[in-house]
């Protein structure tokens, strides 16, 4: 087999390599978990896209501001645009036949693109096992570029040995700093550099967001940023993608304009309690029972997209996790199981809502170890019953033991 195979990436070195010497046209799914994917567009086995993960549509305003000139965008580069498929990749071809930009520009930015999603593949590789599926297609329209994989994942490569050795691999580029104790800061601080850390560290921007705002090198910065971490004067928070935030604008790098986070930088907000992670796709589910716990003790973490559940519940850690049992895709019977199958979270209390009491079907909970479940819509009383029995606020910090998992019904 032909091809570099570098240490801690034999899965996706692999088939990078057979895509390349098959001459491959079409699609390769990469799943972790079975709920995360990314997707790698080939033509004669050379790559001409790359997208998929935690935050497409992040990585497309970032990668669309960075090269191409804001006079030549119009408002539909940020919106409508399938940025988890081959949405990204079409608009760049019309940008380039309208010569609003260079066929060079649109070739960086599927690069950068590409090297970002085998960046998030290879730190998750290093996390847990990948699959894979190809999805063949005759025709591929590579009119703007044929990259090399081999040469994206080197690149690739080569920047997560960069963070790895910096002592960054379990931290995730694509997680969104906030402030927690402005009062230290400021102390710490001048007066500019402290307003010009509040100016971009908001809680709506991820690291990689604030890295292209600031002009900085992503590794330079979030070693400046984990001084701060550390002290706890600043914390990574999980930020939805653009796509997924209702709000009332967005700014050129994917930040949503309305949602203010700043509030959560007052000191007696609870920085520091129980994570409660609620999966459920109804919008007022998830705002009824962030208005149970606010104020609390207990820090809240709503996740409306299934799909994306797992890997934001990996990366966030939560200390007891609220499931919705219908849901499209992934219903609360499979995520439960999914979560049951990962180190961190095979003790955590997993409760299920659900609206049809009686047809809830609880030798199913069982197998998939449910650790309790109540009724929708969720009433203050039986939420916080649920809480006590499991995590009791007595010490007012996270339990170092795996997360709690409960259902609504």
């Amino acid at each position: 087999m032909t091809g570099t195979i570098w240490p801690n990436t034999i899965q996706l070195s692999r088939q990078l390599n057979a895509c390349s010497e098959n001459q491959f046209s079409g699609k390769l799914q990469v799943w972790a978990g079975g709920v995360q994917h990314w997707n790698l567009f080939f033509c004669l086995g050379r790559l001409i896209w790359a997208t998929g993960g935690v935050h497409p549509h992040r990585r497309w305003i970032r990668i669309i501001s960075m090269y191409c000139p804001p006079d030549h965008l119009k408002e539909n580069a940020f919106q409508n645009i399938d940025a988890g498929g081959q949405g990204g990749y079409d608009y760049l071809i019309r940008l380039v036949r309208q010569q609003n930009i260079t066929g060079e520009q649109a070739s960086k930015a599927i690069r950068e693109a590409a090297v970002e999603v085998l960046f998030d593949i290879l730190q998750q590789e290093n996390i847990g096992p990948l699959s894979f599926k190809t999805i063949s297609k005759d025709r591929m329209d590579a009119s703007l570029t044929l990259l090399k994989s081999e040469q994206v994942l080197t690149q690739a490569y080569q920047r997560w040995q960069s963070w790895s050795n910096a002592g960054l691999s379990r931290l995730s580029p694509n997680m969104a700093p906030i402030v927690r104790k402005p009062n230290y800061l400021s102390e710490h601080l001048s007066e500019t550099a402290y307003q010009n850390l509040l100016d971009s560290v908001d809680g709506n921007r991820t690291l990689r967001d604030i890295a292209v705002l600031s002009g900085q090198d992503i590794l330079l910065l979030t070693r400046a940023l984990r001084h701060y971490l550390r002290q706890g004067f600043l914390e990574l928070i999980y930020v939805p993608d653009r796509g997924l935030v209702k709000a009332d604008a967005f700014d050129q790098y994917g930040a949503p304009l309305g949602i203010d986070r700043k509030q959560s930088t007052d000191e007696s907000s609870p920085a520091f309690g129980p994570l409660i992670a609620h999966v459920d796709d109804h919008p007022k589910e998830c705002q009824r029972m962030n208005s149970i716990l606010q104020g609390s003790g207990y820090r809240y973490l709503g996740v409306q997209n299934s799909i994306l559940a797992l890997p934001t519940l990996l990366e966030c850690k939560p200390d007891l996790i609220f499931l919705d049992v219908v849901m499209p895709v992934v219903n609360g019977f499979e995520l439960c199981a999914q979560i049951r199958k990962t180190s961190h979270s095979q003790n955590n209390a997993c409760d299920f809502f659900d609206q049809q009491r009686w047809l809830f079907d609880r030798t199913r909970a069982k197998i998939v170890r449910c650790s309790a479940f109540i009724e929708k819509p969720a009433d203050p009383d039986k939420v916080f019953a649920v809480l006590n029995k499991f995590l009791p606020l007595s010490t007012q910090a996270p339990s170092q033991s795996a997360p709690a998992a409960v259902g609504l019904m």
